[in-house]
């Protein structure tokens, strides 16, 4: 089974490194890691290129801005049977390339899986707020959907998959990619699933000094509509 990695990049020369750095400790490499330059105008596409002989990575380019075209074109360009997804501001355990592809070995039938996330910065409160938040989100979620909610940051869609159900294609304002692949999932009544031994760390940047995002994050993604609505406003 070959493995594409892609990751899509818009400006995040600051933390871009570690992710790298995590990806040459994989106790599994993938066959190609693909980085899309979403427009940078830092320094992040020249600190990828400095892992180049230590990764099998490829650059290339998406000009229309947003996470929707720049995931569409990596996921097009993408060799691999399996696909995996991760973000710049990313940690990843050694195992978890490996671990997350052999739950495609042991279910062939399996199109997509997640894992859960971990703060990797942050106060205490945060780490806190993250790692226990999934008790309170999860049987919200799953009382509402059906299943467990796959982050796009830890992420694994089989090419065949992507191809039944037209990639990151849509016609419809949306700018979160794990609502629309999860919702593109469910219409075409793909298997896919979360597993435990799938987790890694991710920055909580974005939240820093205002924590009460978190659960304002949470709510979005029960209730989808919500986030329209905000969105317009």
């Amino acid at each position: 089974m070959k493995i594409s990695l892609v990751v899509p990049v818009y400006n995040d020369e600051k933390l871009i490194s570690k992710l790298l750095d995590s990806l040459c400790l994989q106790t599994k490499i993938p066959n190609e890691i693909i980085f899309c330059d979403n427009n940078c105008t830092d320094k992040s596409i020249d600190i990828v290129k400095k892992y180049i002989n230590k990764l099998p990575i490829k650059i290339i380019k998406e000009t229309k801005q947003g996470i929707i075209p720049a995931m569409d074109r990596l996921c097009r360009q993408a060799t691999g049977d399996l696909i995996l997804r991760t973000d710049t501001d990313a940690v990843l355990p050694p195992f978890w390339v490996e671990k997350i592809s052999a739950h495609f070995i042991v279910d062939p039938a399996l199109d997509a899986c997640g894992g859960k996330w971990f703060s990797s910065d942050g106060s205490l409160f945060m780490k806190l707020a993250i790692k226990y938040g999934y008790f309170i989100f999860d049987p919200i979620y799953y009382l509402i959907t059906g299943y467990l909610f796959i982050c796009a940051t830890n992420f694994a869609i089989t090419k065949k998959c992507l191809e039944k159900i037209n990639y990151y294609y849509t016609d419809q304002k949306i700018d979160v990619d794990d609502q629309l692949i999860l919702s593109k999932l469910k219409k075409h009544n793909c298997k896919f699933s979360r597993f435990s031994d799938c987790w890694l760390w991710h920055t909580t940047r974005r939240w820093n000094g205002k924590p009460w995002l978190v659960f304002d994050s949470m709510a979005t993604f029960i209730f989808p509509k919500l986030y329209k609505i905000r969105s317009k406003a």
